[in-house]
């Protein structure tokens, strides 16, 4: 993953795999050359540890997704959608921490 990114930042906390700093290609071209069978095995080892709730985000991105879609898919019809709104929040689970903002 690319170095000082979400995601860079997520695979080091994790320690579940190597981060990048740009340019790229000259960080990636020394690392193949050097990184070893062993160094590969453990960080694998480690991805394979953690659990899938990990990288799947689940029933709330998927609501999340789905009201998201619906509000986009409205507005560029123009329909009023405040009912359709408030029904695609009761799909999100109350503990999932959005508000009715």
């Amino acid at each position: 993953a690319a170095q000082d990114f979400e995601v860079g930042r997520k695979v080091e906390a994790l320690g579940a795999g190597w981060t990048f700093p740009a340019p790229f290609e000259e960080a990636l071209t020394l690392f193949f050359a050097n990184v070893t069978a062993g160094e590969y095995t453990e960080k694998r080892r480690r991805l394979l540890e953690l659990p899938a709730s990990t990288f799947i985000a689940g029933d709330d991105a998927a609501a999340l997704c789905h009201f998201i879609s619906d509000e986009a898919t409205l507005r560029l019809r123009g329909w009023r959608h405040r009912r359709n709104r408030t029904a695609a929040r009761r799909l999100i689970p109350a503990h999932a921490g959005f508000g009715d903002s």
